[in-house]
């Protein structure tokens, strides 16, 4: 029955969306630095949101040297895009439209570009690969928010990409957000985009993708880069000495938590609701109502949750309680 209503309602809904925004996505074009310009992306209702939520646009495309597209934001975007951002980028241009990870708010436009953009090809890490080629039906809040999906051809990408302008973006694994994840850096002019490896401070809830461990290495090799600049996925643009600044809050954050998690396990058997409820002993309706998951999880039936962060962290105490 649910498959029936969302083919006979849903589907014809969104595709007269698509074609016609019930609410109009807007779009601005700046440019950061010589050479990289960003897309932002948002209508009334994602801006909305992504102010309640962190203080981040919800969806941006960045161009580096009109060759390599970094990202290309939700597919509800697609209709402005084709009627007014193409017609202001040079497409023969594009070469490379690279996703930063699997995400569709990340790879929503892919096969625009690959339909106005003769000489591109979309790239993204190993693990990213299947999901975008194959995306699967996602929940309803996902469609929602960021449109339906199409499937994509879709290359590994390679270590680095050369660019015409002599410009060299070293492609730097970053697992965490999601296995897939990767960020791409620039090292003479000392550029880090960024993707969702930052995201913000303390966002504490996830999808189930999410591994808290690995989210803790990829910051702290990530660290270890000049910056001058940190361009992230959602539209944070961080310069000089606060870009290694945030991106460490972001790790102390992460290992706070890792640390408490391994404090309340070394007591003894928990259960995981207990657990999340110790972590997040706040009071508040819909703490309370979303049992210690937080207001994500409470509109997002679960699938946004406090549980997804800390589950690798989980883990790994445990192994390590069971190993001594």
């Amino acid at each position: 029955m649910k498959n029936w209503l969302i083919r006979l309602f849903w589907d014809p809904f969104e595709a007269f969306c698509l074609a016609l925004p019930l609410v109009p996505i807007r779009f601005e074009i700046t440019e950061l630095t010589s050479g990289v310009q960003i897309i932002r992306l948002h209508n009334g209702v994602t801006k909305a949101l992504s102010r309640f939520s962190g203080g981040f646009d919800y969806a941006v495309i960045y161009l580096v040297d009109s060759e390599l597209i970094f990202d290309t934001g939700y597919s509800w975007a697609g209709r402005v895009l084709k009627t007014q951002v193409f017609k202001i980028l040079d497409l023969q241009k594009v070469k490379y439209v690279l996703n930063s990870h699997d995400h569709e708010d990340h790879t929503g436009n892919n096969h625009l570009f690959l339909e106005h953009c003769p000489n591109a090809r979309v790239f993204a890490a190993q693990a990213a690969i299947t999901n975008i080629r194959f995306p699967i039906q996602k929940p309803w809040y996902r469609r929602f928010l960021f449109g339906p999906e199409k499937a994509c051809d879709v290359t590994v990408t390679p270590p680095a990409f050369q660019l015409s302008s002599g410009r060299t973006l070293e492609v730097i694994p970053t697992p965490g957000h999601t296995d897939g994840h990767i960020c791409l850096y620039d090292r003479k002019n000392k550029l880090l985009f960024t993707g969702d490896l930052f995201i913000s401070e303390n966002l504490d809830t996830q999808l189930s993708d999410a591994n808290g461990p690995r989210w803790v290495d990829s910051l702290q090799r990530i660290l270890t880069l000049e910056m001058g600049y940190l361009f992230d996925g959602h539209g944070v643009v961080v310069s000089g000495l606060n870009c290694k600044k945030r991106l460490r809050a972001k790790l102390d954050f992460l290992i706070l938590l890792k640390n408490k998690v391994t404090e309340i396990i070394a007591r003894g058997p928990i259960t995981q609701a207990e657990l999340i409820r110790e972590l997040n002993a706040t009071s508040g309706l819909v703490n309370s109502l979303s049992m210690g998951e937080g207001w994500m999880s409470f509109i997002t039936s679960g699938n946004f949750s406090r549980s997804n962060l800390i589950r690798g962290f989980v883990e790994e105490a445990s192994d390590n309680t069971h190993s001594k």
